[in-house]
């Protein structure tokens, strides 16, 4: 009797250390999950800043273009 309680004792120790360590990793998984949306949001982040300022010459060309069109449209009236 004493010899089952014991391997019992034994069996809910190792359940226990079993699902400590299952915890863990998921705290892990989740830590790691955390740290790529952070990377993505922070690349996403750059790409941003580098396509804004060519946006922006491309807008002040295509208001160039249109005002040296319209200038060229009011000199043959």
């Amino acid at each position: 009797m004493e010899m089952e309680a014991a391997c019992h004792e034994h069996q809910v120790m190792l359940m226990k250390q079993d699902l400590m360590r299952h915890q863990e990793l998921v705290r892990i998984e989740e830590l790691h999950n955390q740290e790529v949306q952070k990377r993505k949001q922070l690349e996403l982040r750059q790409e941003e800043e580098c396509r804004r300022p060519e946006e922006e010459m491309r807008h002040q060309q295509e208001e160039m273009m249109q005002g040296q069109q319209e200038g060229f449209e009011g000199t043959l009236r």
